[in-house]
């Protein structure tokens, strides 16, 4: 499995088309994914698409493939290009359930979502996730009763 980075990515893709190598990268299932990805190397945001994740799925182990993950900051974004179908819809709710069940941090943008400030908004909740796990770390750290404190003051 390949992650990308700007400089990696773009050596690897079709240069002879010329113009946006991310729009000539046809490995992206849809404008949406190809907008993401150009993002995320604007930004130097190592990322992985299409990874396989184990996730439980009624009962089952089933193997899905999120749009991109981010290994750097273990985060996933999908992306629910087809709005307005109810079914679509349906799935997914389901699947934000369980990557939620599988404490699987996850970005979920929608169409509409990518013609507002979506950029921000990818940003803040990366934040936010690593901002949350800090103080899940700290609160560890001080009911271990102060363990950092002996660690490194010995």
């Amino acid at each position: 499995m390949q992650t990308f980075k700007y400089s990696r990515a773009v050596d690897c893709l079709n240069k002879s088309t010329g113009g946006d190598p991310i729009e000539s990268y046809s490995i992206f299932k849809s404008r949406g994914e190809r907008k993401i990805a150009r993002y995320l190397e604007s930004r130097g945001m190592a990322y992985q698409y299409e990874y396989p994740l184990a996730v439980v799925d009624r009962g089952q182990t089933r193997i899905w493939y999120p749009d991109f993950r981010l290994p750097e900051y273990g985060v996933i974004i999908e992306y629910f290009g087809m709005n307005g179908d109810p079914g679509y819809h349906d799935q997914m709710i389901h699947k934000m359930k369980v990557y939620r069940d599988a404490d699987i941090e996850g970005i979920y943008l929608l169409e509409s979502t990518l013609r507002g400030p979506w950029q921000a908004m990818v940003q803040d909740r990366i934040k936010q996730v690593l901002t949350g796990r800090l103080d899940r770390f700290h609160g560890l750290s001080s009911e271990a009763g102060g363990v950092e404190e002996r660690i490194y003051s010995s």
